[in-house]
């Protein structure tokens, strides 16, 4: 009979059920070295998380034959690929570091070439001076006159957009009057 997984069933080779095996062994010595050092179940969890995906993503390798060129390319996976945030990409980092150095008893090195998980450039939204007509010649009466000193005040236009009934708040002890300033 052959390996090929057949059309109604999904067949396990034997190299994958060692994986797997090893895999529980891993996550199972990692469990035991953290609840004897008294690590929260909460803390458990997640780093036995983090190795099971790390181990899932090299799979067939075992876990012992691993280094710190698998971790540093699993790490930068999970910023390029998985666009991870940096606090996820440390707790991952932190997971593994624990592991290798407490569980296997190989302090990992320095793990360089690791791609930082970075957060995207969030650009401002400026509207341009004639988006600003635009948006006054569309209000009428009392809500453009509002937008019309809200905007030349200098004040938060977004928010009176939003809610025209927010520039009606504006204090009149938020001016001052010696400097003829808003506040």
């Amino acid at each position: 009979m052959s390996d090929e997984p057949s059309s109604g069933s999904r067949r396990e080779t034997p190299d994958r059920a060692v994986s797997r095996h090893r895999a529980r062994e891993a996550v199972t010595r990692l469990t035991d070295v953290m609840m004897q050092q008294h690590y929260s179940p909460r803390s458990i969890e997640s780093y036995a998380a983090w190795l099971r995906r790390f181990l899932r993503y090299h799979q067939p390798r075992d876990a012992t034959a691993l280094h710190d060129g698998a971790v540093a390319e699993f790490l930068s996976a999970l910023a390029i690929k998985g666009r991870v945030s940096a606090s996820t990409q440390n707790q991952a980092r932190s997971a593994l570091v624990f592991y290798f150095r407490h569980v296997c008893g190989n302090a990992l090195p320095m793990l360089e070439g690791v791609t930082p998980a970075s957060r995207p450039r969030k650009l401002p939204v400026v509207l341009s001076g004639d988006d600003v007509v635009a948006v006054l010649r569309q209000l009428s009466g009392a809500k453009q006159l509002i937008g019309m000193l809200l905007y030349g005040s200098g004040a938060s236009t977004a928010r009176s957009a939003v809610a025209p009934s927010e520039g009606c708040r504006f204090r009149a002890r938020a001016i001052d009057r010696a400097g003829r300033e808003g506040r």
